[in-house]
């Protein structure tokens, strides 16, 4: 539905989808047919979003339709090429822009999560000395993790309450 348009089985429009990647940056491009919504993600800081179209009769609005002979009646229309159909085309564009952008936010980023975790199980060197990192399989660093989750390794009055026969 991102752009103005559900999918079905009947539709005959092409689908796809393209990443390329560049100095800039990367893009990434959706088309359905003759219209295209793109991201670019520029530098890794910058997120931009638009939507372009071949043919903006593939765009469909509510509006008043004149008849030769009838009244006027409301109706869904394809969108006329010319000056008056922008403020309409921009409405349906934005309108796609930002259902992109909220199946964007839907996302789970676990990039943050993962460094994270690298940093936790890699070494450490503190003042010329090495520490290893935690190893998450290993069940002598699993003992220490959980001691030290549970607050075992407090200190009270200068001694500690013990971890050190929780820990191997």
């Amino acid at each position: 539905m991102f752009l103005m348009r559900k999918l079905s089985g009947q539709d005959q429009n092409e689908l796809g989808s393209r990443h390329n990647t560049r100095i800039e940056g990367r893009c990434l491009k959706h088309h359905m047919g003759p219209a295209t919504i793109k991201i670019y993600d520029e530098f890794g800081f910058i997120l931009r979003i638009e939507t372009a179209s071949n043919d903006v009769s593939f765009s469909k609005h509510h509006r008043m339709v004149e008849h030769r002979n009838d009244e006027p009646t409301f109706q869904v229309v394809p969108a006329r090429k010319h000056i008056y159909s922008l403020h309409v085309l921009m409405s349906l564009r934005g309108d796609a822009n930002r259902r992109y952008l909220d199946f964007l936010s839907a996302l789970d980023d676990r990039s943050v999560g993962v460094r994270q975790l690298h940093k936790v199980c890699a070494p450490k060197k503190v003042e010329g000395r090495t520490y290893p990192g935690f190893n998450f399989f290993s069940e002598a660093d699993l003992r220490r993790i959980d001691a030290l989750a549970r607050g075992s390794g407090r200190r009270r009055l200068g001694r500690t309450d013990g971890i050190h026969e929780k820990m191997p």
